[in-house]
């Protein structure tokens, strides 16, 4: 089976990499859909707010650990790349653990002051439990996306998935699924995939205790914008459940996370994609230069237009009627949800390759002080929006907001195009580790 799907992948690395995430994307949607029918919106709404700290743990790790690895490891020899590989896998540990007990505390102290109810306290405290399992499959994925083995992505997400399956239908089986449950089985599942992937590639991870320091001190200096702007972001976009729980309560969390998931049908497009080009970027830009690079920016940014407007298009007409019948009568009047969420993720898709562009050139700065602009909206337009129209207000204003930061997005990354040598790669001064003797 590896075998095969190897060669798959060598022949057809777009399409592995869609596949790969639509493998994912349906079993989180699937698991979601099962939650809001069996559950009901209020824990579907305890779901999605958990849901949330996992994205903001597995991206902030990413961006401290693969996201460099993705960027500069084209440009290091085979040697230097295992010794670099076994640091950031050893940061990735120890960022996990840190998430972990910045979860417990979280939800102790929001437990002593009455912020939390019950079933939210046990759900963050269960995937505090199990986040360094489910981060480390995180960046299992995210390594073989960069070395471009989307092949063996691909296997390990497979695999996961259908443990994960197995566990939700035992759940249902004996009438004990609840969000708290389901997290825990999703570190399961993620710790199976990740030993077994650790255990085939240890010979090519090189732990080196005396870099560490050093590698993480190289990545700080090229991810402290990527992570300024990746925590501006998230925490616009993930802030909405929160305020909407606190104004409105998890029902309409519930239906915010259902409107949200219709939408999400279309990640295996822009995640898959994304996880296919936006390494390409990178890798362009090292073996070609600046105008390669641009090129390949404009023409992925295509792609993700011409393979996400028809899901658009599709929503717009039919995504209440989808809503409904996926998770009940119960989640009605969602039409305007669906259709300002869908909008907004197309445009949201079409900057990802300019924001891959910007952390290439090494200017994750600028992208940062972009996403400056999307929490100053949230503040100043989202949450009046959400408390005067709960769902509806809280989509139309991360719709504006996406609108608005495109538009600078773009002529950002024109611009700082425009202070660089069309030609040439740059050289690679990032890495010193260490050489063989």
């Amino acid at each position: 089976m590896l075998g095969k799907t190897v060669a798959l992948a060598g022949r057809n690395p777009s399409f592995v990499a869609l596949a790969d995430q639509g493998v994912v994307s349906a079993t989180t949607f699937a698991t979601g859909v099962i939650i809001g029918r069996v559950c009901g919106k209020a824990e579907l709404g305890v779901y999605a707010l958990v849901w949330t700290l996992i994205a903001l743990t597995t991206e902030i790790s990413a961006v401290l650990t693969t996201t460099p690895y993705t960027v500069f490891s084209p440009r290091l020899r085979q040697y230097q790349r295992s010794r670099y590989l076994g640091s950031v896998l050893v940061h990735q540990l120890l960022l996990s653990l840190i998430f972990a007990l910045i979860m417990v505390a979280g939800t102790v102290l929001g437990s002593w002051r009455g912020w939390l109810p019950n079933n939210v306290s046990s759900a963050v405290t269960t995937t505090a439990a199990v986040i360094l399992f489910i981060g480390l499959r995180e960046f299992v994925r995210r390594v073989s996306f960069a070395a471009l083995k989307v092949g063996m992505a691909l296997l390990v997400d497979v695999i996961a998935c259908l443990v994960q399956a197995g566990g939700l239908l035992l759940l249902l089986h004996f009438g004990v699924l609840n969000a708290s449950r389901t997290y825990a089985l999703l570190g399961i599942s993620s710790a199976l995939v990740a030993g077994g992937w650790l255990t085939l590639h240890w010979r090519a991870i090189r732990p080196g205790p005396r870099l560490y320091g050093r590698d993480l001190t190289r990545n700080w200096r090229f991810a402290k914008w990527v992570l300024g702007s990746c925590i501006l972001s998230l925490f616009a976009r993930y802030l909405y459940p929160w305020v909407l729980a606190a104004f409105h309560g998890t029902s309409v969390t519930g239906l915010w996370a259902a409107c949200s998931a219709i939408v999400a049908l279309g990640n295996p497009v822009a995640l898959g994609l994304g996880n296919h080009v936006l390494p390409n970027i990178s890798t362009v830009y090292a073996s070609s230069g600046t105008a390669a690079m641009r090129r390949q920016v404009h023409r992925s940014s295509l792609q993700f237009a011409a393979f996400l407007m028809p899901v658009v298009l599709i929503l717009a007409v039919w995504g209440e009627r989808i809503v409904t019948g996926v998770y009940g009568k119960a989640y009605g009047g969602s039409a305007a949800v669906v259709l300002l969420l869908a909008v907004n993720m197309l445009i949201s898709s079409l900057m990802f390759p300019y924001s891959q562009g910007l952390f290439s050139l090494e200017r994750a700065k600028a992208d940062t002080l972009v996403n400056v602009v999307t929490v100053a909206l949230l503040f100043t337009v989202g949450i009046a929006a959400i408390k005067s129209y709960a769902a509806l207000g809280a989509a139309a204003a991360l719709l504006v907001t996406s609108g608005i930061t495109a538009l600078i997005r773009v002529g950002v990354f024109a611009r700082e195009i425009r202070h660089r040598a069309p030609e040439g790669p740059p050289d690679a001064r990032y890495l010193a580790v260490e050489s063989p003797k």
